[in-house]
């Protein structure tokens, strides 16, 4: 595998889970559960200059700049969720969740990913308007950090922030007509915190100072939907969906400052930051029972 020093032949991993679930009242109702898991695996093979692999012992037989794959390295996983539903009215319900959870890795050098940790808040909602009406609603923020060493003295704390929202509306005309629509919005973004430990060469200082390292990805979609579903007969439908999206995305994967990404035999890719995109079909169902 490029890139990495070891390999394991296999993994283990052994988890347990709690769950505590309630009928607090008569309207709100809740649960509560933790999760831990431990994984270890066989010993560290060395690939062979000629192919194969040996085992290893990373103390002595690799060196100190010796990079391990994180999906093969010793994992301690702890998860916390919470969950509440809450009826407040005969129209109106209301769901939240929260849910944290952390990672923590252990290899024999310290370049590899060192711990993760991820977070969640969610938030949904329901309301009846009438028997065949109701418009539904969420509101989400996650998180997600990863904090990694490489050889030459690098330092990366990648953060990644998601928002995201939206509002529904649905209902029905008469017997045989489905209405409905929403609206959303999504900001993603991702940042790269570079930094050098005390063994980076005095170049590579000089390289971060002036480029200031890796700009943030910005992901951001505001997305509008529309169906009409008309029941033809009891076994066979006609649907339209309309769909407009707007969206804009800077990943400087495929270009930076004007300049696009080369491929090794000089083919470039470039990506239009501001994009729209309509969408209309037209689907017929027809069901055999």
């Amino acid at each position: 595998m490029r890139g990495v020093s070891a390999l394991r032949r296999e993994t283990e991993e052994f988890g347990y889970r709690f769950e505590l679930r309630r009928q607090m009242t008569e309207t709100v109702s809740g649960s509560i559960a933790w999760s831990s898991a431990r994984r270890d695996g066989s010993a560290w093979l060395r690939p062979g200059a000629t192919g194969g692999a040996s085992e290893v012992d990373p103390a002595t037989g690799l060196p100190a700049s010796a990079v391990f794959a994180p999906h093969l390295a010793d994992r301690e996983r702890d998860k916390l969720r919470l969950f509440a539903l809450w009826q407040a009215s005969e129209r109106l319900s209301l769901n939240l969740a929260l849910e944290s959870g952390q990672d923590r890795f252990d290899t024999p050098t310290r370049f590899s990913l060192r711990d993760s940790r991820v977070e969640l808040a969610s938030v949904d909602a329901l309301y009846s308007l009438s028997e065949v009406w109701s418009i539904d609603g969420h509101v989400s923020y996650s998180r997600q950090q990863l904090d990694q060493a490489r050889p030459e003295g690098y330092l990366l704390a990648f953060d990644n922030r998601s928002t995201s929202a939206g509002l529904g509306l649905n209902g029905k005309l008469g017997e045989r007509l489905d209405l409905g629509g929403g609206l959303s919005y999504l900001q993603d973004r991702s940042d790269y915190a570079q930094s050098l430990d005390g063994s980076a060469s005095a170049a590579l200082v000089a390289l971060l100072n002036a480029t200031g390292g890796l700009p943030q990805i910005l992901y951001r979609r505001t997305e509008l939907r529309l169906f009409g579903q008309y029941a033809l007969s009891g076994r066979s439908s006609l649907r339209l969906d309309a769909i407009y999206q707007k969206a804009r995305f800077n990943d400087w994967a495929y270009g930076h400052a004007g300049v696009p990404f080369v491929f090794g035999d000089n083919t470039t890719v470039w990506m239009l930051e501001q994009q729209d995109l309509a969408f209309v079909g037209l689907r017929y169902t027809l069901r055999w029972q």
